[in-house]
C-alpha cells in the first residue's frame, strides 16, 4: 500500500457519496434484520457527526464517522467502498480513529455492529472486545494503550 492516501474533511457535495457508500454498505444487514433504511436519521447523525473521507489520490475510498463523547471516541461509522475492501484500509481507518482519540485525550473507541458483519474480525484484531448487545447489535469497546506503555 504505497498509494497516495489522504484523510480530510467532506466537502459539502460530498456528503452525498458519504451517505450513497454507507447505504449501500448497510443495506444487505438491513435487509437480513428487516430493517428500513431511514435516511432522515441518517442526515441527523451526519450532521452531529465529525466526518473523514479517505481518498486514494483523488477517489473517494472511505469513510470515518465519530462523535466524542468524553471519555470516549464513538465510531458511527466505517466504510470503505466495495472494490477497496480487503487491501487494509479499514484497518487503516481504525488506526487513524485510534490517533483521534489520543489526541483528544480520551480513553477508549466504541462502536456497535451488526452481529452479522464480518468487520467485527478487523475489530477484534485491533483489540475491540464486545462489552454488550442490543438486539441485532454487538456494543464493542477497545482501551487505547496508556501514554507511558
Amino acid at each position: 500500500m504505497t498509494e497516495p492516501i489522504r484523510i480530510r474533511p467532506p466537502a459539502p457535495a460530498e456528503l452525498l457519496w458519504l451517505s450513497a457508500l454507507t447505504r449501500q454498505n448497510m443495506q444487505p444487514f438491513y435487509r437480513q434484520h428487516a430493517k428500513e433504511w431511514d435516511e432522515a436519521v441518517f442526515q441527523t447523525s451526519l450532521a452531529q457527526s465529525c466526518n473523514l473521507l479517505m481518498l486514494h489520490r483523488e477517489e473517494c475510498i472511505g469513510a470515518l464517522r465519530y462523535t466524542i463523547q468524553p471519555p470516549f471516541l464513538y465510531l458511527n461509522d466505517l466504510q470503505v467502498s466495495p472494490g477497496w475492501q480487503r487491501r487494509g484500509y479499514g484497518r487503516m481507518l481504525l488506526r487513524h480513529a485510534f490517533c483521534l482519540a489520543a489526541a483528544a485525550g480520551l480513553s477508549t473507541l466504541r462502536l456497535a455492529v451488526f452481529k452479522s458483519n464480518p468487520a467485527i474480525a478487523l475489530y477484534h484484531e485491533q483489540g475491540f472486545a464486545i462489552v454488550g448487545e442490543h438486539g441485532k447489535l454487538w456494543r464493542m469497546a477497545c482501551s487505547l494503550p496508556e501514554a507511558d506503555e
